[in-house]
């Protein structure tokens, strides 16, 4: 289907569902490729799992964009985890993160998360979800 044809109708996610269930990953790929064209995008946090996906995704779209949200708060071995990925599969990686850095918003706002068990605390009332920069999808695709 293509996109041309998703902008004035919702997909039939019962008849998508019906018509993807036996199908491998990579047909899947293919099929959101054929669908959603040089709109698709994916996002990755660059998990132990993410090199399966990107490396799947990459073989069928080599230039589709991979987004990442860093949000200042990445083990160092993530950091350097995504940069082996980014040269093994030639990446087309677009970092998004605040325009605050996570030292200067805990210096201004407090702590995010709290305590041993890492659970969010909240924002306190102090709007400091609102820090981070959304940006037109437009913008991510290029």
């Amino acid at each position: 289907m293509p996109v041309e044809t998703l902008i004035n109708r919702e997909l039939d996610l019962d008849r998508v569902n019906a018509e993807l269930a036996d199908a491998d990953a990579e047909a899947i790929v293919r099929w959101a490729a054929e669908v959603f064209g040089p709109r698709l995008i994916m996002t990755s946090s660059f998990g132990a799992q993410s090199a399966v996906l990107l490396h799947l995704a990459t073989r069928v779209l080599p230039e589709v964009p991979v987004v990442l949200v860093d949000t200042g708060y990445l083990f160092p071995e993530t950091y350097q985890f995504i940069e082996q990925l980014r040269e093994r599969f030639k990446l087309n990686l677009k970092v998004y993160q605040a325009q605050m850095t996570a030292a200067r918003q805990e210096a201004v706002y407090g702590r995010l998360v709290e305590g041993a068990d890492g659970r969010a605390a909240g924002d306190g009332g102090t709007g400091w979800h609102n820090i981070i920069i959304y940006q037109d999808i437009d913008e991510c695709i290029k």
